[in-house]
């Protein structure tokens, strides 16, 4: 399998479905066929951690699965192709990408290539904001309707103000989510 279907209707169907009810592990292996009948292997990445995640830690056949799934998070970086840079990073768990951004100086273009990739934001299941989260990133952030699918948003902020707080929360993917955290930190030696 080498091939990454394109986003469609019915592939925004399941990936709705699924993020609704996230414990039903038979339409994620529906879905998985699905994939695996058009030789996307997203759907054998989801299948081996569906199936990985009713194992035992030292079950044999979990290392086996452990070896696939990580030579097919490799592959799926075909996918993501140079979208990630430094101040981000992934991860899949039962299929879906868990995505972490660091708030810096390249966020806006960073959040720019991300937008880029083909139904990315549909495959999100969560999305973290690390560092701090300023205004002009909250604006991007609440701008459009990139986020609409999120089921997770965290963000660690040390200064968002009330007018930041205000606009993140009439973001209209807000309404969707299952998990909101505003994790506020202090710096070590000081602030």
């Amino acid at each position: 399998m080498t091939a990454f279907v394109p986003m469609s209707d019915e592939m925004r169907g399941f990936l709705r479905s699924i993020k609704q009810e996230p414990e039903d592990e038979t339409l994620r292996l529906i879905f998985a066929d699905w994939l695996e009948e058009r030789g996307d292997l997203r759907g054998t990445l989801m299948r081996a951690q569906c199936e990985r995640a009713a194992l035992n830690q030292g079950d044999f056949q979990a290392k086996a699965l452990n070896q696939t799934i990580e030579s097919l998070t490799r592959r799926l970086r075909e996918w993501l192709g140079s979208s990630f840079d430094p101040s981000a990073s992934w991860t899949v768990e039962q299929g879906l990408l868990q995505i972490e951004i660091r708030c810096d100086d390249a966020f806006r273009k960073q959040f720019q290539r991300l937008n880029q990739v083909d139904g990315l934001w549909e495959w999100a299941d969560s999305l973290t904001m690390r560092d701090g989260l300023r205004q002009d990133e909250i604006q991007a952030l609440t701008s459009g309707d990139s986020l609409t699918q999120l089921c997770s948003f965290r963000a660690w902020c040390s200064e968002l103000n009330d007018v930041g707080a205000v606009a993140l929360s009439k973001a209209p993917w807000l309404e969707h989510l299952r998990e909101l955290s505003n994790l506020r930190y202090h710096r070590l030696g000081g602030t």
